[in-house]
């Protein structure tokens, strides 16, 4: 602990003047990054706490929307329809129905993931 308190208390040299703070840690200083791994510490617990309480157990976090699916098939119908009779009706509701289709989102989400990283400069 005395050893702690005297890298606390130790100043820093700054172009030529030494400096000794009154509150705080020394940015670069020896024990500066420990301190900050033993707060730190305590944050990543919690996040591994959280991250086990609230992420998706299962390895699947999303599905294919049904709707999409559907809309394809009507497509492919549609799509052969126009194709055999040439109908400009047939065409227009072909391409109403493809921006309809493409608005929409593809996957479903079903889980929640979460990702934690530490990343710490200097």
């Amino acid at each position: 602990m005395d050893l702690y308190w005297k890298l606390v208390r130790a100043g820093y040299v700054e172009k030529g003047t030494v400096t000794n703070p009154e509150v705080g840690v020394p940015q670069g200083s020896l024990v500066s990054p420990l301190l900050s791994n033993i707060y730190l510490n305590e944050l990543d617990k919690y996040m591994e706490s959280y991250m086990e309480r609230v992420s998706s157990k299962d390895s699947l976090i999303s599905k294919v929307n049904p709707k999409i699916v559907n809309l394809s098939k009507r497509l492919t119908k549609l799509n052969r329809e126009f194709r055999s009779s040439g109908d400009i009706e047939t065409l227009k509701e072909l391409k109403a129905l493809r921006r309809h289709r493409n608005a929409m989102n593809s996957r479903i989400r079903i889980g929640i993931r979460i990702h934690y990283v530490r990343y710490a400069d200097d």
